[in-house]
């Protein structure tokens, strides 16, 4: 009798335990598969905080300033770093899928001297259209580069102790029909911290817009790229080549997107 009782009490210990492991399990694993609060959302995530699965490097030949070598990208505490090499290259990471009309989340932190973007649209030439994440003096996070045009707000301090003055008075003329001012963009921004980037891109124009930690920072309606005009491409990270690049890392992580259908 005392034998089974034993028995009885052993067993309902054992389903105890399994009950309060599976309880667990519950609540760890899902924090553990993504820390991106997009992801069932409609968000799908592309990159898997582990290593560069779903990713290639920009193939071109090693006469090109965008060769790209297995050095500039790598995987390190869950986010994808970049840098540049020696050569003073520049380098692309390219999504093996492509996208049309999306949203894009990634959470960005750079040393300050990182020279960087995040491409949309791209093709295997590595042309593309680039949202700037230049984090050093004359550069710009959040809005789009165009050749020959001033972009609304820049760093305009010799290091990241301080936040970005000036704001573009031809937003027109840059084909931007929103552009947040300084004081706005510093407002959103954390320094030394990770800062969420939110980037859509609709239309074959295409029409795209930013947002900084869920404050918007500008509005594009783009004249005809023939870059991007209309077709589906790939998300790339960028290096940017030459000596504008002063040291350290770019770094990307909780990198999601959802696609739009009209």
């Amino acid at each position: 009798m005392i034998e089974s009782c034993k028995i009885i009490i052993y067993s309902n210990i054992l389903k105890l335990f399994g009950l309060l492991v599976c309880i667990l399990a519950l609540c760890i694993i899902p924090a553990m598969a993504s820390d991106d609060k997009h992801v069932g959302d409609g968000y799908t995530s592309i990159f898997n905080g582990k290593d560069l699965t779903g990713w290639h490097l920009l193939d071109v030949p090693e006469t090109s300033n965008y060769h790209t070598v297995k050095g500039n990208f790598f995987v390190k505490d869950n986010a994808i770093h970049c840098t540049q090499m020696e050569s003073r290259n520049g380098a692309l990471l390219i999504s093996d899928k492509k996208y049309n009309d999306f949203e894009l989340v990634l959470e960005i932190k750079s040393d300050w001297g990182c020279d960087s973007g995040v491409f949309l649209r791209t093709n295997e030439k590595g042309k593309g259209i680039q949202i700037l994440n230049d984090y050093l003096k004359h550069g710009s996070i959040g809005f789009p580069y165009q050749r020959d045009s001033e972009i609304s707000v820049h760093f305009i301090t010799p290091d990241e102790s301080a936040a970005i003055e000036g704001v573009s008075q031809d937003v027109a003329g840059n084909s931007l029909v929103y552009a947040i001012d300084a004081a706005g963009w510093n407002k959103a921004w954390k320094t030394n911290d990770w800062n969420q980037l939110k980037i859509r891109m609709v239309s074959g124009k295409p029409t795209i817009t930013t947002w900084l930690n869920g404050t918007k920072v500008m509005e594009y309606r783009g004249r005809k790229s023939k870059k991007a005009e209309g077709t589906p491409g790939h998300i790339a990270l960028q290096v940017h080549p030459g000596n504008r690049w002063k040291g350290g890392y770019a770094r990307y992580r909780n990198i999601a997107i959802k696609e739009l259908t009209n």
